[in-house]
């Protein structure tokens, strides 16, 4: 028989960890203990668990441990097998979790390598994050005191998030992979502002209308000189050998069967209007200034191709400047049109009546 000494009643109940001592008065009867500890833990959730056990966790996993030693084990095997411990595999440089005061912070022996993406603690352990961002509530490094040059991260989703960005970010296609780069509230529909030295790219949201220099697209695309000074200069460059090209289309995806197009050739240096997404020029400007309707190589100023020219009759002009000439139809006095030119002094020359 088993003597007990003073004061075991009220040692056992500490132990049992504020088990009421109505509880636990009968100790020698363990199922009354086991049944107060079940009632105890239903009331209240496990806080902060830590490695009790004594075993190793090894560089490269991520741990969670228990704490209060509640269940503690002696291998790293049944530690595992734990359903109150979970390890997973870590980075390269990754070393060990370590839990406090409701944060989980990530320590590194070394740097980061590239294509590593950290969530550094906002307290301890921090690579490569200066100590103005303690206070932010989540600190961000590609790697250590790097820009991350060449690296890669898979995305993260967060309700909602804010941060400043006080070095270069770099995305680069060194590692084949395929994605999008989304800004703005690509869910809601929000506004993607842009706006860095006094330069300005900001796309409207609701319909996607793009302004460059200002923030008020009022057509799907708006480029304005914001200062309001100088000249406001759109420019297209293509090979020596290719062309610049505007396309109007009644469809995506290139020009349409009503379409139309506005092109500079570079091989033969010339404007070229196309229509009815037809691919042959309806009129050209050639570098010197020729112009052909009907044809793309007007031999003189103006050049009209097959078909005819046509105009109204109006009242008789003034006289040019001189050295040049006006030609125009009028109505003779009688009812009939008749096709004149006036010369710089004034003289005027019948060509041709309506019979």
């Amino acid at each position: 028989m088993t003597t007990l000494y003073p004061g075991a009643l009220d040692s056992y109940s500490t132990k049992v960890d504020g088990v009421d001592d109505v509880m636990a008065e009968d100790i020698n009867d363990p199922q009354d203990a086991i049944e107060a500890l079940e009632a105890q833990h239903q009331k209240r959730s496990l806080r902060k668990i830590k490695n009790g056990s004594g075993a190793t966790v090894a560089v490269n996993k991520i741990g969670y441990f228990d704490v209060a030693g509640d269940f503690k084990t002696t291998t790293t095997a049944s530690l595992l097998a734990s359903p109150w411990a979970a390890v997973i595999s870590g980075g390269a440089n990754n070393t060990q979790i370590v839990v406090g005061q409701g944060r989980v912070t990530i320590e590194l022996t070394a740097n980061c390598s590239i294509g590593d993406f950290l969530i550094s603690s906002t307290t301890a352990g921090r690579a490569g994050v200066v100590a103005a961002w303690e206070a932010a509530a989540l600190a961000v490094a590609l790697t250590a005191n790097t820009s991350g040059a060449g690296g890669t991260c898979e995305a993260m989703l967060f309700p909602e998030i804010g941060f400043w960005v006080g070095f270069g970010v770099v995305v680069d296609e060194v590692r084949a992979r395929n994605g999008d780069l989304a800004l703005g509230d690509t869910v809601g529909g929000g506004d993607v502002d842009v706006n860095i030295n006094d330069g300005q790219f900001f796309v409207q949201g609701s319909d996607g209308s793009i302004h460059i220099g200002g923030t008020s697209p009022g057509r799907p695309f708006t480029i304005e000189n914001a200062d309001g000074s100088g000249n406001l200069i759109v420019s297209i460059v293509s090979s020596p050998t290719g062309g610049g090209f505007f396309d109007f289309s009644d469809s995506p995806g290139g020009l349409g069967l009503n379409g139309g197009r506005i092109e500079y050739d570079h091989n033969t240096d010339r404007f070229e209007f196309i229509t009815n997404g037809s691919a042959a020029a309806k009129m050209t400007i050639d570098s010197v200034g020729r112009v052909g309707l009907g044809t793309v190589t007007p031999p003189s100023r103006l050049t009209v191709g097959a078909g005819a020219i046509e105009g109204s009759e109006m009242t008789d002009p003034t006289a040019g400047a001189a050295n040049t000439y006006r030609i125009f139809a009028e109505d003779n006095g009688a009812g009939k049109t008749r096709l004149m030119v006036r010369f710089a002094s004034g003289a005027a020359q019948q060509i041709a009546i309506e019979p």
